[in-house]
């Protein structure tokens, strides 16, 4: 009897985390969350920091098409698959808060949220009402799409909310007339809901190396770290095998920028991010790559306005967005000399 019931809490823990996998969907598929202060790029780190005792803030807000195109079964039967736009529209809006320490250290902090439209036919129910048959003589609500092999839930995949906070620290190494080295180690901790692509499942930490070549008109921004978080996937409900269709891992994360000062009040930006994943199957393993060109404009000493465009360079990988569009601005009560360039 006790090696009965042993065996039967196993199977039935082995279900529960089965179950679990199955509804993974801690995922956030912002490629290109802002940088952290007002002397960076829009996406790309720069080893400048804010003064000491200088703080602003930085509100930016984002619209992706087709973030996340993964293949999977279509609803109801599940027998046929295809290629699908599961997220067809994602929009974000992140708010920042910036503080220098001392003049080589600062700190920062953002407030995310988000807000997706899905394809509802490839998203499924939770509960699709079933006509009696052998298997279901009572015609029992059943669930389709991405809710299939999970337990009947009466509360549907969020369209919008909190996002995942970030926490960052800068600290500039060295820096002098034509170049900068700094580090950026930033963290997200796991208050999105990760039940509904708007989140991770686990803390990430993010660590970077800020590299930068100056001119008077130029800024070159050189950006190598790392994304260490827990692994995540996304399988197939329809499949009694456990097909995945989706998976993250750990990733090296890379940038590049180049901005060029055109005037007072206008300069010219061009950038670009991505990830290279580390340990995932092969076919998870696409390296991603997002580029985006910008316009910055100065009307003011302490106010910036961007406005930034583009989309993703890899179609074959299911986190690339078909368009990117990125529009903020920074604030700083009391900016170093030379203004927010």
């Amino acid at each position: 009897m006790r090696r009965r019931s042993l065996c039967l809490g196993t199977t039935l823990a082995l279900s529960l985390l089965a179950g679990s996998a199955q509804a993974d969907r801690g995922f956030d598929f912002m490629l290109t969350p802002p940088t952290t202060d007002a002397y960076s790029m829009v996406t790309v780190e720069r080893a400048q920091t804010p003064q000491q005792y200088e703080f602003g803030i930085q509100t930016t807000f984002g619209w992706a098409r087709n973030p996340f195109s993964p293949t999977l079964s279509i609803p109801p039967l599940g027998i046929d698959e295809t290629r699908s736009n599961l997220i067809g529209n994602q929009f974000t809006l992140d708010l920042g808060f910036f503080f220098g320490l001392t003049k080589f250290l600062s700190v920062a902090a953002v407030m995310p949220v988000g807000a997706n439209t899905y394809d509802e036919d490839m998203l499924g129910s939770s509960a699709v009402i079933s006509a009696p048959s052998a298997a279901n003589p009572t015609g029992f609500p059943q669930t389709s799409g991405v809710y299939r092999g999970q337990p009947r839930q009466s509360i549907d995949i969020a369209r919008s909310g909190l996002r995942d906070p970030r926490l960052a620290a800068k600290i500039r190494f060295f820096s002098n007339k034509f170049v900068e080295l700094g580090t950026l180690l930033d963290v997200t901790l796991p208050f999105g809901d990760h039940s509904s692509f708007l989140g991770e499942r686990t803390a990430t930490f993010r660590p970077k190396l800020l590299f930068g070549i100056m001119a008077s008109r130029l800024n070159i921004a050189l950006n190598f770290g790392a994304l260490v978080r827990g692994s995540a996937v996304l399988y197939d409900g329809y499949s009694s095998m456990g097909v995945a269709r989706y998976q993250t891992m750990p990733e090296l994360t890379w940038g590049a920028g180049v901005s060029v000062f055109l005037h007072r009040m206008i300069s010219l930006g061009l950038e670009g991010v991505g990830v290279v994943p580390i340990g995932a199957e092969p076919q998870f393993a696409t390296p991603l790559a997002t580029l985006l060109g910008t316009v910055y404009f100065r009307a003011l000493d302490k106010w910036r306005l961007y406005v930034a465009g583009g989309g993703g360079l890899v179609s074959s990988s299911e986190r690339n967005a078909q368009a990117r569009l990125l529009v903020g601005f920074s604030y700083s009560l009391s900016p170093r000399e030379g203004g927010l360039r």
